[in-house]
């Protein structure tokens, strides 16, 4: 092994060893590859689905597609990873065209039975057919089988699933269509549930029934949360952010039997309900989960029911909504649809949902709308929310159509400029109005608020947040902050209704400024914060991350409320000699952590470094540090697999993080610049790492290991 510091370590290696397989990376290529190739080298891949489905994978395995090859059928690998060994499937190769499943009219293009520890990544998955049917982009499921563990679904491309239409909101088949659905398809002898499931950074486009099905029970589906059935089956540590849905027939997401763990956020859905009635983001039998910093436009459904961006469905105690935007929809922002069910948990039916500091703008049906059962009962807290609408349209505000509901409204701005928008209430319910602000245009049905304000709110640009195509509007909505001066600073109510224990819980406004907990805070979905006058920036160095041949270096920035540009400078002495790129600050007081990484660093070197930051004012310096590299020990090695004469797989460990060379000569007394590069060796896991020849056939073969 040749390192820096001129160390060599030899390994001989001699052929036709039999030898046990563990962790191990096989490679697929529908165009140039074979199903007799061994699968482990990229030049000897195999070829097919039907290899891949007759294969039980072990933990640890790497499975890899090629970037632009393409099957058609089900895939269905076999095999479970373990905890902290999960199995990977992705990609390789350079082609920018992601492997490509198309499930060509099967119920499923890729499909995992009663398997956990899998990650699927970077997938293309298409279902298409002639006509409606049960049919699936990716799906995780589990039937008998107890707890289904770590199971995540990361940057894959779904589209163009074929399923079958729910027009009559009970089609058992229509709900089972989706495009990632992750289900217990029974439980009749084994209590079956679902424990880390995420689904991110997924465009998920051009599906029928529903976008993201998560986690349904076939065998359930009307159990109340806190019962023992429900104890039985709900889901844990499910999370699904950052993903884009749109051109879905019904649903965006589908979120069932989740728990307080779980969390929806980052999303944005748009162009939904394009088949039928739907919500785009639904709980059912859900407790306390949290949905937040979601977009989502155009729904469009028919504006009578079931048009809104969020739907606290059936059995949905404890949800909470918050810090999202939802605009240009046929209904509004959020509906809760209640159940009847017997008590279940300690606040009663389907109680205690909270909906706070989220912005609707120009929304043209029901903003709020409060319904269910017959003799349902439910409590909503419903606050700081900012309601926007511009003139000619007739949204209701407020829709509590059914009996049952205790609800209270406290510091919401109603921004209205819309002769024909109302509120309309039914009998039955107990509502609470108060500390609102009702400004504009006031209608019909605008209900007594014993400490309303109907002066202007003064909101730096109301009506000026992202529209129709915009693909990050959560950036463009400071127009709703309230500006010097505004009635609304300091005069709300303290709403104390923050549930307990749940880790998703927050004290802070849709913009991130701290809410008090004492005293009267601020009306709308903005806190407002006295203007700060621009200052230098200041400098908060983090510890470094290292390793042999480099490391991540962060600091705390404080821009001073002006543009700031920060790197960070290192060297072996304080003459520095070498900077990082630049990282450029918005205009802001908040601290924000910047971090760059230094490499081409030597082994076991102390290091000086420090981060400069500047802004209109000046510049910043922050104080002298350091740094040791890791040192590159001797590796350990250890033949893990190899099959006759063809190839063979060696593994070693060494410092997580540290990058090698593999080289190889079957003559020990050629110069070592002649030797053969094989390539990088993969670090399967922190400090673990393997390698692969496909040798041909020789007596003795050498192997150098280079850092880097």
């Amino acid at each position: 092994m040749l390192l820096k510091n001129n160390i060599l370590f030899g390994l001989l290696i001699l052929l036709g060893l039999t030898l046990s397989v563990k962790a191990t990376t096989y490679f697929v290529d529908s165009v140039s590859g074979n199903d007799a190739n061994s699968g482990t080298a990229s030049n000897a891949a195999w070829q097919s689905l039907a290899k891949i489905n007759a294969k039980t994978f072990s933990p640890g395995d790497f499975l890899l597609l090629k970037n632009g090859s393409s099957w058609s059928g089900t895939m269905n690998p076999r095999g479970s990873g373990t905890n902290g060994n999960p199995i990977i499937l992705s990609a390789y190769g350079t082609n920018a065209a992601l492997p490509l499943i198309n499930g060509n009219g099967n119920t499923d293009a890729v499909v995992l039975t009663n398997q956990q520890f899998w990650e699927i990544n970077n997938l293309e998955v298409i279902n298409p057919a002639s006509s409606d049917g049960e049919r699936r982009g990716i799906h995780l499921c589990a039937g008998n089988y107890g707890a289904v563990n770590h199971l995540y679904v990361s940057n894959c491309f779904v589209h163009n699933i074929r399923g079958k239409v729910d027009t009559s909101n009970g089609d058992i088949i229509a709900k089972r269509s989706g495009g990632i659905v992750v289900e217990v398809t029974t439980d009749a002898s084994t209590a079956t549930w679902f424990d880390d499931v995420i689904i991110q950074n997924c465009t998920i486009t051009a599906v029928t029934n529903q976008g993201i099905v998560a986690c349904g029970n076939r065998s359930g589906g009307s159990d109340y949360p806190g019962t023992s059935a429900w104890n039985n089956r709900n889901c844990s540590h499910l999370i699904i952010r950052n993903n884009v849905i749109s051109d879905i027939c019904k649903n965006a997401m589908s979120i069932r039997y989740a728990d307080e763990t779980c969390l929806v956020e980052h999303n944005l859905v748009h162009d939904t309900a394009n088949c039928t009635d739907g919500n785009m983001i639904c709980s059912y039998g859900c407790r306390g989960t949290v949905f937040q910093f979601n977009e989502g436009y155009h729904n469009n459904g028919d504006g009578l029911h079931d048009g809104s961006l969020y739907d606290a469905d059936l059995r949905s105690p404890q949800t909470v909504w918050q810090y999202s935007y939802s605009h240009d929809n046929s209904w509004g922002l959020f509906a809760h649809y209640a159940s009847s069910d017997a008590a279940g948990n300690p606040f009663g039916n389907d109680s205690h949902i909270i909906v706070r500091y989220n912005i609707s703008q120009n929304d043209q049906g029901d903003i709020f709308a409060l319904t269910g059962d017959s003799g349902a009962v439910a409590s909503e807290y419903i606050y700081n929310n900012t309601i926007y609408t511009t003139n000619g349209l007739a949204p209701t505000f407020f829709d509590d159509r059914s009996s049952g509901h205790t609800y209270y409204a406290y510091n919401n701005v109603f921004y209205n400029l819309s002769s024909t928008a109302n509120f309309n209430f039914t009998s039955g319910n107990t509502r609470t109005f108060d500390y609102n602000v009702f400004y504009g245009q006031h209608v019909a049905g605008e209900p007594n608020d014993a400490h309303k304000l109907t002066s202007n709110p003064l909101l730096a640009a109301p009506g000026t947040g992202g529209g129709v195509g915009g693909t990050n509007n959560l950036l463009t909505l400071t127009g709703y902050k309230l500006q010097t001066g505004s009635p609304c600073i300091t005069s709300g109510f303290l709403v104390t209704t923050n549930l307990t224990g749940n880790t998703n819980g927050s004290g802070f406004d849709f913009f991130g400024t701290p809410v008090p907990n004492i005293g009267q805070p601020d009306r709308g979905c903005s806190e407002w914060i006295l203007p700060v006058t621009n200052q230098l920036p200041s400098i908060s160095l983090l510890a470094p991350i290292t390793k042999p041949n480099g490391a991540t270096v962060s600091a705390q920035i404080n821009p001073g409320n002006a543009a700031t540009a920060v790197f960070f400078r290192f060297g072996i002495t304080t003459n520095y000699l070498a900077n990082t790129t630049t990282n450029f600050l918005l205009a802001g007081t908040n601290f924000v952590i910047v971090s760059n990484q230094l490499s081409g660093l030597l082994a076991g070197t102390l290091y000086h470094y420090q981060a400069v930051a500047t802004n209109s004012l000046g510049v910043t310096n922050s104080p002298d540090a350091t740094l040791l590299t890791g040192i590159v020990t001797p590796p350990l090695f250890s033949v893990v697999g190899g099959s006759g004469t063809q190839t063979l797989q060696f593994a070693f460990t060494n410092s997580p993080g540290a990058s090698f060379t593999v080289l190889t000569t079957t003559n020990l007394s050629q110069a070592r610049t002649n030797w053969t590069p094989l390539g990088s060796a993969l670090e399967s896991a922190p400090g673990q790492f393997q390698f692969v020849d496909g040798r041909t056939n020789s007596a003795a073969r050498y192997y150098q290991i280079r850092s880097p």
